[in-house]
């Protein structure tokens, strides 16, 4: 799929602008309390629990950036943030849909 990151896809293209991510993953959450230490995808994490249910994992060792955001249930998911400072080159599908086009 594939169109403009303005009217249908605008939700979507939030997603791709990590400041806005980390403003809407961040905010609104309830008191924080530091969790347990584990790793996640193989790097050495702190825990810092949402008292609504959500907790975020971030490196102990190296700089202390966010690995992952989960929540449990059937609302819940999880993210994981790989790959700092590495190049990221995106490029639609050869078979992709303009939905643009479709009305």
């Amino acid at each position: 799929m594939r169109g403009p990151a303005t009217g249908q896809l605008a939700s979507v293209a939030a997603l791709a602008d990590l400041q806005n991510l980390f403003n809407e993953l961040l905010s609104n959450h309830g008191a924080l309390a530091k969790g347990a230490t584990s790793t996640v995808e193989g790097q050495k994490v702190v825990a810092v629990k949402d008292t609504r249910g959500g907790t975020l994992y971030v490196a102990t060792t190296g700089k202390p950036y966010p690995i992952e955001v989960s929540k449990p249930g059937p609302q819940g998911g999880r993210v994981i943030f790989d790959r700092y400072d590495e190049a990221v080159s995106l490029s639609a599908p050869a078979n992709s849909i303009d939905i643009s086009k479709l009305r």
